[in-house]
């Protein structure tokens, strides 16, 4: 009987040893979970294969036109370049928020099925699988977080550089009808000329300084509109850590009821093998103890016979 009991739980050990074939084919039992994970594997394929990619190349064109502030149409082609950027973080944002919000119903259904008292190895198996997923978007997150940056940093210098100029039109204007207006009293029979010529003049510069001032406020919006952006990125970034730490505590906590379970397994096992050996022991006594008394037995009904 002792034997079957213990052949019994040698089966029950070698269940226990190969947790992690059980744990991945259990981990099909858990279709939300797949699901969560699908969608935020694909959406991070989209982030790091088209719009990080698309943000740097964009960065890239706009850094070498910026360097030649003398070719035409500078001010356009920045202004259309800087119009997609800020399309494309806007839209990269938007995808990471929503990573965001899959990575905490992740997290939710994994904390409700360790309630849920779930197997083990399992629940171990699925939170590994969730913490590839979170380094992942983590270092997602490290690198458009650096171009966002380098996006604010440029367009500040775009906006300290037109600054500059607007300051510099506007002080060379009010020179230049300050020589009109001397050269007016010094040449009355060409007043009518000058003064037409002084109107021109303030009506082309007056039309630029007004352009170049709506460029600086547009631009001043997308820095404020990055700004946020990158202050919600820090929020999830920060939330993601959050997790991490959450699930390193349950991972932990998983691996001491494994470690508990299996000394439990490693002690009753002992004690199973050494109550069989008393067994047998005591079988051998007993038989021992049965020869003997066969043998008294047998003496006596010997002499009985013989006397």
């Amino acid at each position: 009987m002792s034997f079957n009991v213990n052949t019994s739980f040698n089966k029950d050990l070698e269940t226990n040893n190969s947790t992690a074939d059980d744990a991945s084919a259990s981990y099909q039992d858990f279709p939300e979970f797949n699901e969560l994970t699908r969608s935020i594997n694909n959406t991070l394929y989209l982030i790091n294969n088209h719009q990080l990619t698309n943000i740097k190349s964009l960065l890239t064109k706009y850094q070498e036109i910026k360097d030649d502030q003398n070719q035409k149409d500078y001010n356009h082609k920045l202004n259309g370049l800087s119009s997609k950027l800020t399309e494309v973080i806007t839209k990269t944002t938007k995808h990471f928020k929503d990573i965001n919000r899959a990575t905490n119903q992740l997290n939710d259904f994994l904390i409700k099925c360790e309630t849920n008292h779930e197997d083990e190895d399992t629940i171990k198996y699925l939170r590994h699988k969730e913490s590839i997923f979170l380094n992942l978007v983590k270092t997602s997150i490290n690198q458009f977080n650096q171009l966002q940056k380098k996006f604010e940093n440029l367009q500040r210098d775009y906006i300290d550089e037109q600054s500059r100029n607007v300051n510099d039109r506007a002080n060379a204007q009010h020179l230049k009808g300050a020589d009109t207006h001397e050269t007016e009293h010094s040449a009355a029979d060409n007043q009518g000329y000058q003064e037409q010529v002084h109107i021109d003049y303030e009506s082309v510069n007056a039309e630029e300084l007004e352009q170049q001032t709506l460029l600086i406020e547009e631009r001043e919006r997308e820095i404020h509109q990055i700004s946020q952006d990158i202050s919600d990125i820090n929020d999830i970034f920060s939330n993601l850590s959050g997790i991490v730490g959450e699930q390193q505590y349950a991972i932990d906590n998983i691996e001491d009821n494994i470690l508990r379970y299996n000394n439990d397994v490693f002690g009753a096992s002992n004690e199973l093998r050494r109550a069989e050996r008393y067994q047998k022991r005591s079988g051998g006594r007993m038989f021992c103890c049965l020869i003997i008394l066969l043998i008294v037995l047998g003496s006596i009904v010997l002499v009985g016979v013989i006397f």
